[in-house]
């Protein structure tokens, strides 16, 4: 699992609380806990990923209205603003979510309990 450096940041900050134990990963190889966690990796840790990707292209392409909508400020101009950050900040916590409860059902499942 390759971290992307633009998503890290964020989650190093929003989700310092939720890391897997050091030794976690070299217990995998007990009785069919790789198979458990990859589908855990699956199930929780794609979602992750795919809030943040979506939290990022749609800032950029926000960013990219803005600089055209930005002269003629209406009800349009805010109405899509305002839910822009609603949308964001959804993105945000949906996949801040999803990483908890990746960290969570992974170590549950390495350390049997």
């Amino acid at each position: 699992m390759r971290e992307r450096s633009s998503v890290l940041p964020l989650r190093k900050i929003a989700c310092r609380d939720h890391k897997f134990p050091t030794d976690m990963f070299s217990k995998l190889t007990a009785e069919k806990k790789l198979e458990s966690f990859k589908t855990v990796v699956d199930e929780h840790y794609r979602y992750h990923q795919l809030y943040g990707g979506c939290t990022l292209a749609v800032l950029i392409l926000y960013t990219g209205w803005l600089r055209h909508a930005i002269h003629n400020v209406d009800l349009r101009f805010l109405l899509v603003s305002v839910s822009f950050i609603l949308f964001e900040w959804l993105t945000i916590v949906t996949g801040m979510d999803a990483f908890v409860c990746y960290v969570q059902r992974g170590t549950i499942i390495v350390k049997g309990s």
